[in-house]
Order: C-alpha cells, then sequence, then structure tokens
C-alpha cells in the first residue's frame, strides 16, 4: 500500500521541483550499488539539494532514508549543500543527529 503512495509522493514532489528548479536541473541520484536517492537538484550557486520522499518517516525506516543522503555528503561535501527528506507523517520517536533537514509535504509545496 505505501509503495503505490510514496510513488504518487515522488511524483508530486518532482513536478514541484520541476517548477522551482527546470527540468534541467533535476537528477535521480543511484551510486554503483543501487543506493538512490529521489531527487538532486543542481541550483544556480552550483549548490545541491537531495531530497528523499516518504509516506511516513519512523524509527524503523530512519536509517534506510538517510543512508543515501549521507553517502551524497560523504562524496560531495559542500556546506552550501541541503539535504532534505519529505514525508506526509514524521513519528520518530528521537531526534536525528545529521544536518538533514524534515520537511512535511505540505510545507515544502508552499516553498
Amino acid at each position: 500500500m505505501y509503495a503505490d503512495i510514496e510513488d504518487k509522493l515522488e511524483n508530486i514532489c518532482y513536478l514541484h521541483l520541476i517548477r522551482k528548479y527546470g527540468q534541467q536541473n533535476i537528477f535521480l541520484g543511484r551510486d554503483d550499488k543501487g543506493k538512490e536517492i529521489d531527487f538532486v537538484v543542481k541550483r544556480t550557486d552550483d549548490s545541491l539539494l537531495a531530497v528523499q520522499v516518504c509516506y511516513e518517516l519512523n524509527d524503523n525506516n530512519l536509517k534506510r532514508e538517510i543512508s543515501s543522503l549521507n553517502l551524497l555528503k560523504k562524496h560531495i561535501n559542500n556546506p552550501e549543500n541541503e539535504y532534505r527528506i519529505i514525508t506526509m507523517y514524521n513519528i520518530l520517536t528521537k531526534p536525528i543527529t545529521e544536518k538533514i533537514e524534515i520537511i512535511n509535504l505540505i510545507d515544502f509545496l508552499l516553498e
């Protein structure tokens, strides 16, 4: 059930990013082991915005959602880069220590 909803959420986020940054600046991030970042956006100042989209962010899937973002951070270490998780429901019981912003989908779309 969540997989179908997450596909729709990714499409919504993709369309928003296209409107905001242009299609030519939106990329899929994937390493040679298949680890994937939903969207990597090249911004006008040459910094990157890395975006993971998930329906529900919880203690069980947090490691999976941030691992790809951390991999990008490791390989492209630019202090101007931004890392975000876009979600409908954030039900984490503990704070995250990484420099990753968690944003509700509606707030993201209103930016």
